[in-house]
Order: structure tokens, then C-alpha cells, then sequence
């Protein structure tokens, strides 16, 4: 059904946009060698598992994806340095005003309990409220980052591997003053401008909205 909000020449307009994309898609095939047997067996994976489908999706939505199949050693990380000269030591990622705000004392976090490496995860394609997305199964040696290998990771990347997508770090969790229960807020690179960027990610209540969506990565400590 066409919903009463669009008008007719919104909907003209978006069905001269798909005639577009597949008539781009069609050629290209044919360009690259591809002929009738290639759409087939496109069609068959769309109504299949979709790994060739997926495949583009990920490449088309953002360059994390690609991160996501690597392992990184981010190095010698100093979980003792103030955190405001920590910070200095990455000019390249800047930090939202609310966090500078607080001077980062309303950050929680705890240091690797053991030697690790880092992996970015995707919890996968439906949105997740906070404690789902803290039970999501996950390897059993995988823990979730803190905000400080967060910025050392992110200083790694260009602002153009975000595109729409953030990598949140729930291994730390903003917390108030006298709280006995942190938010379930949690910091997140994303690019802003151009920049890379540390903000906040999430709402401050529980089953409040599903707040991690696909567009979500995680940063992982890989014990």
C-alpha cells in the first residue's frame, strides 16, 4: 500500500530512483563480464542465505564492515594518565563538549584484566535495548572495551570509515555522582563534520527506546 503521506510525484520520484539502481546494477554486471546466469544466481542468494547481497550492503553502508574481519593490537595503552592529557595524546578524535564538561568524572571503566587484542563486533540487524545489548552472545573469551582504548582505536581510522555508523565502548558507562547505578549511557566515536568524534550513546532509563540500532559497532577486548 502507498501510504496517504507521500504524494504521487514524491512516489514518481523514488521509482525513477530504483529504475536507476537497477539499471545501473544490470549494467555493471555486464560490464564485468556478468550475463544471465550471473542475475540467476543473484536472485537465488537474494531469496537464499544473501551473502552476496550482504556483501554489498556492507561495502555500500560503511568501511567498518571490512574492519570487523581483522584483529588489531592497539599497542601500549596508559590506563593511569589524567584523562584530559590521555585525550591530548589523540588530537585527532575530539571530544563532544558534554563529556569535556564533566571533566570525564562521570566515566566508568575498568582496565583489561589480562594482555588482549581488539575486534569490532555487530550485534547484528534489529535494534537492541541496553541490556540486550549487553547479554548479546558473544565469544566467551570477548569483553566489551572501555572509553580510553575507544579514542586510541578511533585514532586509527579516517572519518570517512563512519559514514552513518558509530562504534560505542560499553565497557565504559556514564554514571552521576553518588549513583549506585550507571546510565545506561554509553560513549561512542562517530563522525561529525568531517572530525572524528566521542559522544554519548544512549538513553539514561532502562527499556526507554531501543537506542542500538544496526548502524551500532562494538569495540572488543579479544582475551
Amino acid at each position: 500500500m502507498f501510504g496517504l503521506n507521500n504524494s504521487l510525484s514524491t512516489i514518481i520520484n523514488h521509482a525513477d530512483d530504483f529504475a536507476t539502481i537497477q539499471r545501473s546494477l544490470l549494467r555493471a554486471i555486464q560490464e564485468h563480464g556478468g550475463d544471465n546466469s550471473t542475475l540467476n544466481a543473484f536472485l537465488e542468494d537474494i531469496r537464499g542465505e544473501q551473502k552476496e547481497l550482504s556483501a554489498i550492503a556492507k561495502r555500500l553502508v560503511s568501511p567498518l564492515w571490512a574492519h570487523t574481519e581483522q584483529t588489531f593490537d592497539l599497542g601500549p595503552i596508559d590506563f593511569e594518565k589524567p584523562m584530559a592529557e590521555f585525550c591530548a595524546e589523540y588530537p585527532q578524535v575530539q571530544i563532544a563538549k558534554g563529556i569535556q564538561e564533566t571533566n570525564f568524572s562521570y566515566l566508568s571503566f575498568e582496565k583489561p584484566r589480562a594482555p588482549c587484542t581488539y575486534r569490532l563486533v555487530h550485534l547484528g540487524s534489529q535494534p537492541l535495548l541496553f541490556d540486550e545489548m549487553l547479554e548479546a552472545k558473544l565469544d566467551e573469551r570477548a569483553r566489551h572495551a572501555g572509553w580510553r582504548e575507544l579514542v586510541a582505536f578511533t585514532a586509527k581510522l579516517s572519518p570517512s570509515d563512519f559514514r552513518n555508523c558509530r562504534i560505542n565502548a560499553a565497557g565504559s558507562r556514564q554514571c552521576s555522582k553518588g549513583q549506585t547505578e550507571p546510565h545506561t549511557i554509553v560513549p561512542a566515536t562517530v563522525e561529525s563534520q568531517g572530525e572524528l568524534c566521542m559522544v554519548w550513546s544512549g538513553v539514561k532509563r532502562r527499556g526507554r527506546d531501543r537506542n542500538f540500532g544496526p548502524d551500532s559497532f562494538y569495540l572488543m577486548r579479544q582475551f
